[in-house]
Parts: C-alpha cells; structure tokens; sequence
C-alpha cells in the first residue's frame, strides 16, 4: 500500500498552520513514511485574537467560526497542493485547537 497524504495541524501556540505532504508505504505490515514538503502559514495577529476571543463566544458564533475556519485551512491547503504541484490521496485534518485541558480529560478543536 501507497498513500500521498497532506495534514494539517494547528495547537494552542497559534503560530500558524502547518501543513505537510507525505508519503506513507506499508510492506509486510512495516510501514515507512517520508515528509516531501511541509510550510506553516502564519496567522496574523487579528486572526489570532479571533481565535482566541471564540472559547468565550456564543453557540452561534463558535459554530459559525468552526465552519469558517474549516473553509480558510481549505483554501490555505488547495494553494499548498497547487504551489508544489501535488496529488495526494487524502487530506487530514487535527483541526485549530481552542480547549486542551488532558487533566480534566477534554480537548476540542475546530475547523469542520
């Protein structure tokens, strides 16, 4: 099995998006990987502050900034397969991280 994969990952720190094409091989049950290009966009410091400002948000809000945001790693990641000339199987997504408390056993990240 061969898989061409881009992920996208974004955490608490709200550097930016990183986004990363791979290339997955499993061969008798070993699987080997290899990183072919990866480039975190940066978010800008107004895009921050909404980010930040939307745990406090109502229902409506963070639900309509969980969309938005899925709609901005989107384009954000059809430029990045354009730009490098890609074609990748799927595209994987851990989202933008907004609550992450593992002591208390939650964490939630948005990006739908």
């Amino acid at each position: 099995m061969f898989y061409k994969v881009v992920g996208l990952m974004s955490g608490t720190s709200l550097d930016g998006l990183d986004i990363a094409y791979c290339e997955f091989e499993e061969q008798s049950g070993n699987w080997s990987y290899k990183i072919i290009e990866a480039e975190t966009v940066p978010y800008s410091e107004e895009f921050r502050k909404r980010v930040i400002a939307i745990e406090n948000a109502s229902a409506v809000e963070f639900s309509r900034f969980d969309v938005e945001l899925g709609h901005y790693f989107g384009r954000l990641t059809r430029e990045f397969i354009d730009k490098h000339s890609l074609t990748p199987d799927f595209v994987c997504s851990h989202g933008q991280t907004i609550f992450h408390q593992p002591d208390k056993g939650y964490t939630t990240q948005i990006g739908n």
